[in-house]
């Protein structure tokens, strides 16, 4: 592989047209993809799609999004069954997302916090690695120090933070308790700074690129339909930030993903 796609949902309705040629236009350039799920039955989905592709670097990471409707209705050991699969990699996304909610929405964080340390004890049981969502409403919640403190308080290192968009000075403390950093097509758009600078100064061994199609594409896509094919966009933001050659982003970013997710001893 010469690029991995760490996070994506070629699964979804977004691809029912032409879902094998955009799987394919990622391997022909040598990019592998892990097909994340983000409710039960969007992983299943994940699933039977890698299962497709049964000699090429494709994957599934099965998980629960935090702003599933059903969340209150999630059976852990529906997701635990899944994990048995010789093409799951991951438990995830799963997190945290106070974006929408009220202030006074009490019971909904207190659901999803649930969920997400119902999801960390599988992951620590089964010592499978974690995907890990997190999205803020700022100046009213903060779910980045919440995420910190239940990581902390399980002692689990074995996380990346998908599409990381929080700051430096949280960046080194999710870096600190060994967890890695993941970076969207975001990082391509201008007003990006702190994500940028984040990019630039996190060490290289402990980042990843991921696309999160068919969502957030990068410059030149921004606002259309986003594909791991454009995966490599993200890498040569990452290079150019860092003023250092693509194919040391490339090789490095990629070798961060095999060694997280296990991927040289899962492919068939």
């Amino acid at each position: 592989m010469q690029l991995v796609d760490s996070h994506c949902h070629p699964q979804m309705a977004q691809y029912d047209a032409d879902r094998d040629a955009v799987i394919c236009r990622a391997l022909d350039q040598g990019i592998g993809l892990i097909c994340v799920g983000t409710t039960l039955e969007d992983s299943r989905a994940g699933i039977r799609l890698a299962e497709q592709y049964p000699t090429q670097p494709v994957w599934a990471a099965v998980g629960v999004h935090p702003t599933d409707g059903d969340l209150d209705q999630v059976n852990p050991a529906e997701l635990a069954a899944m994990l048995d699969h010789q093409k799951v990699v991951a438990i995830g996304e799963s997190g945290l997302d106070f974006f929408r909610l009220a202030p006074d929405d009490v019971e909904a964080r207190q659901l999803q916090a649930d969920v997400l340390e119902q999801h960390l004890l599988l992951a620590s049981q089964r010592q499978r690695p974690f995907i890990v969502h997190v999205r803020d409403r700022h100046g009213v919640f903060d779910a980045y120090d919440e995420v910190l403190t239940l990581l902390a308080r399980h002692q689990f290192s074995r996380f990346v933070m998908h599409c990381y968009s929080g700051d430096w000075a949280r960046a080194e403390r999710f870096l600190e308790l060994g967890g890695y950093l993941s970076f969207t097509g975001i990082v391509t758009f201008p007003k990006s700074e702190m994500m940028q600078e984040v990019a630039r100064r996190a060490p290289i061994e402990r980042i990843m690129i991921e696309t999160d199609a068919p969502f957030l594409a990068p410059v030149p896509h921004r606002g259309q339909r986003n594909e791991p094919a454009h995966a490599p966009l993200v890498a040569e933001a990452i290079a150019r930030l860092r003023a250092i050659p693509y194919q040391q982003v490339a090789e490095a970013t990629t070798r961060a993903a095999e060694q997280f997710f296990g991927l040289k001893k899962t492919a068939v």
